[in-house]
C-alpha cells in the first residue's frame, strides 16, 4: 500500500475494472482459480501532462530548482512503475443512489479516504512510455479453500514503449558526472542511468511472464 504523500501517484490511464466481490453471494469461488482478465490501457497525452505538472510543483515545494524540478517532472510524469489499485465498497446496492465509498475519484483522482492504493509494481525500475502506448496486463486470481489462507494474485503482461531517448545536454545530468574518489566503472554506470532517467533504451517492448 502506498504511505507516500497523496500526489505522489498519478495515473497515466483511465481506470478499468480489475474484479467484482459480492459477499453477500453463497457462491463464492472456494479452492480454485478464477479465469485471467485482460486489462487493456493507453497511455493518455493529458495525464502526462497533467502528472508532469504535479510532479514539478511538489519538487519545487520541497526545495528543487524550478529548471531541475521540471526535468525530473517530466521523466516522472513519463515513466510507468506498476498498476495500482483501489477499492470501491458499495455497502447498499438496493437503495437508490447506493451508498457507496470511494477510495479514489470516478477517474482515479486523488481525495481523502481511509482505504488505501495498492501499487503492484512491474518492473525493477520504471519504464518510460509516451502518449498511446499500449499496456497490456493479464491478472489471475489463486483461491485457496482455507478461509485463513490469503488469496493469491498474479500479473502478467507487456508494455509496448515508443518514448524517445532522455536528452543528456540538460544541467542537472551535467551536476550527476560530477563524481570523485569512486571507482571509474562505477562512476560510468552511475553517469549513465542518471543520464537515461535510469529507463531502458527505446523503442522497446518489455514483458511480465508472470509476477506475484
Amino acid at each position: 500500500a502506498l504511505a507516500l504523500q497523496p500526489q505522489s501517484l498519478q495515473l497515466l490511464s483511465d481506470p478499468q475494472l480489475f474484479e467484482t466481490i459480492k459477499f453477500s453471494d453463497p457462491e463464492l469461488p472456494s479452492g480454485s482459480k478464477v479465469a485471467p482478465q485482460a486489462l487493456n490501457f493507453k497511455v493518455s497525452g493529458e495525464r502526462i501532462e497533467k502528472a508532469e505538472e504535479v510532479y514539478s510543483e511538489q519538487l519545487v515545494k520541497e526545495g528543487t530548482k524550478d529548471d531541475e524540478a521540471k526535468v525530473i517532472g517530466g521523466l516522472v510524469a513519463r515513466s510507468v512503475s506498476g498498476l495500482a489499485m483501489w477499492p470501491r465498497i458499495i455497502l447498499t446496492q438496493d437503495e437508490d443512489p447506493a451508498l457507496t465509498i470511494e477510495s479514489r475519484g470516478r477517474l482515479g483522482e486523488h481525495q481523502k479516504s481511509h482505504w488505501q492504493t495498492v501499487l503492484a509494481l512491474l518492473a525493477d525500475e520504471p519504464i518510460a512510455v509516451a502518449t498511446a502506448d499500449p499496456i497490456i496486463l493479464t491478472a489471475s486470481v489463486d483461491v485457496p479453500g482455507i478461509v485463513k489462507a490469503p488469496l493469491k494474485y498474479t500479473l502478467a503482461g507487456e508494455i509496448t514503449s515508443s518514448a524517445p531517448p532522455t536528452p543528456t545536454s540538460l544541467p542537472i545530468f551535467e551536476k550527476s558526472k560530477e563524481m570523485k574518489e569512486v571507482d571509474p566503472a562505477a562512476a560510468e554506470k552511475a553517469a549513465s542511468n542518471i543520464a537515461t532517467g535510469g529507463f531502458p533504451s527505446l523503442p522497446a517492448k518489455f514483458s511480465f511472464p508472470g509476477q506475484n
